[in-house]
C-alpha cells in the first residue's frame, strides 16, 4: 500500500473549480476555454462550484469565461429544467467534459434524430420546443426507449434486491440520471421500503462502467448475492485502482446519498481510513 500525505483528497468546493474542464461550442468546432489536469471529486453534487465563479473581468482575457460561455456551461452540467418546469435529460458532473468534445466522438446530427424515425419527426433540431415535443415522444416511444417506472413493487415482493452502480465522470450517461431514478423510486415507494431492496452507488472518478482517475474496481455481484442469498445488506463496497506512480489506492462506496469521509487517520489511499457518512451541505 502505498502511504500519501496526512490531508485527504479535497472535496469543497475550492477543490471544483480549479480541476474542472469547462468547455464552450463555437460555430467552428468544440473547444476548450479553461485547461487543468482532471481531477477525481469524490462528491461533485455538493462541491458548490459555479461557473460564474470563472466570469472574466472588464479587461480580462484567457484563462477565464465569457458570458455565453458561462452560459453554455450551466447548460452543459447538471440537472436542468425548462422555463415551465420540465426536466430536461442532465448534463455532466463537474470534472468531465461533455460528450460532444471526447476524442473520437463525432455527432453529425444530435442523438435524438439517431433515435426517431424520420416519418415521425414533426419538427427540426431548430424547431423543437422540448415542453411541447416531449410528451408526445414519450407517449410514443417511452415504452420502448425508456426505463423510468419508478414503481418496483412487483420486484421487491419477489424478494428481488438490486444494485446501481454510476461512475461521477461519466461522459456518454449522466450520472444525474441514476440519481434522479433513484429518488423516484424512493417517492413513489417510500424511503423506508425502497432500502430494504435498492442500493445506489455512486463511484467518484470512475467513467463509463469502468476506467478513469479514481478507484473502479469492484465486486457488486457478490455483494447482491450476499443481499439476496444471505440477507446482508450492503453497507459499502471497497472499490480499489492502480496509483500511477506505483500501488494501489482503495475507497468504500457509499449508499447513495451518503459519501465517503477520511477519518483523519491513517492512509488516504486505505479505505480502511474513510467512515460513510451523509455529505455537508
Amino acid at each position: 500500500m502505498t502511504e500519501s500525505s496526512p490531508a485527504p483528497p479535497p472535496t469543497t468546493s475550492s477543490a471544483c473549480g480549479p480541476g474542472l474542464f469547462i468547455w464552450s461550442r463555437s460555430r467552428e468546432r468544440i473547444r476548450p476555454a479553461i485547461w487543468r489536469p482532471p481531477t477525481s471529486l469524490s462528491d461533485p453534487q455538493h462541491c458548490g462550484f459555479d461557473p460564474r465563479s470563472l466570469l472574466c473581468r472588464p479587461g480580462q482575457s484567457g484563462r477565464c469565461l465569457s458570458p455565453a460561455q458561462v452560459e453554455r456551461a450551466h447548460l452543459s452540467y447538471g440537472p436542468r429544467r425548462t422555463a415551465r418546469g420540465l426536466a430536461l435529460y442532465p448534463g455532466n458532473a463537474w470534472g468531465v467534459p461533455p460528450i460532444a468534445s471526447l476524442p473520437g466522438v463525432r455527432l453529425d446530427e444530435p442523438m435524438l434524430l439517431r433515435m426517431i424515425p424520420a416519418a415521425e419527426r414533426r419538427w427540426t433540431p431548430a424547431t423543437f420546443d422540448p415542453d411541447r415535443d416531449v410528451a408526445p415522444l414519450e407517449a410514443r416511444f417511452g415504452t420502448m426507449l425508456g426505463a423510468l417506472n419508478p414503481d418496483l413493487r412487483p420486484f421487491a415482493a419477489r424478494g428481488g434486491r438490486l444494485i446501481v452502480y454510476h461512475g461521477w465522470t461519466d461522459p456518454l450517461l449522466s450520472p444525474w440520471n441514476s440519481i434522479a431514478y433513484w429518488e423516484a423510486v424512493n417517492a413513489r415507494m417510500g424511503v423506508h421500503n425502497v432500502q430494504g431492496f435498492y442500493r445506489l452507488f455512486m463511484v467518484p472518478g470512475m467513467d463509463h462502467c469502468r476506467g478513469g482517475a479514481g478507484p473502479g474496481r469492484f465486486d457488486a455481484l457478490e455483494a447482491v448475492m450476499a443481499w439476496r442469498e444471505h440477507g446482508r445488506a450492503p453497507e459499502r463496497l471497497i472499490a480499489s485502482g492502480n496509483l500511477a506512480a506505483g500501488g494501489v489506492r482503495s475507497r468504500p462506496l457509499c449508499p447513495y446519498p451518503r459519501v465517503a469521509r477520511w477519518s483523519g487517520t491513517g492512509s488516504t489511499d486505505d479505505a480502511a481510513s474513510f467512515q460513510c457518512v451523509m455529505p455537508r451541505r
